[in-house]
């Protein structure tokens, strides 16, 4: 209650999402339960970023798509180390 207070004299009003800043329980026994906020965001701020690993393009090297494209199976391997000489 003491930031807000100081907000109230300072800006005129305290920015603030009510959903977020009340409890979901007993929420009406906080003061703050019974203030009105206006939600709207200051700049510079802190935003929220959306994940690197979602908007990130993968590049493959050519190296890579040589090196991963001839696969072999177990079955040719087994076969190859039977006709190796002892």
């Amino acid at each position: 209650m003491k930031h807000m207070e100081n907000e109230n004299r300072l800006r005129g009003g305290c920015p603030g999402d009510w959903v977020w800043i009340v409890p979901p329980l007993s929420g009406s026994l906080t003061p703050v339960f019974h203030q009105e906020m206006l939600y709207y965001h200051l700049k510079p701020n802190y935003e929220y970023q959306t994940p690197a690993w979602k908007t990130h393009v993968w590049q493959k090297k050519a190296d890579d798509q040589r090196r991963h494209s001839r696969k072999f199976r177990f079955k040719d391997i087994a076969r190859h180390a039977r006709n190796l000489p002892a």
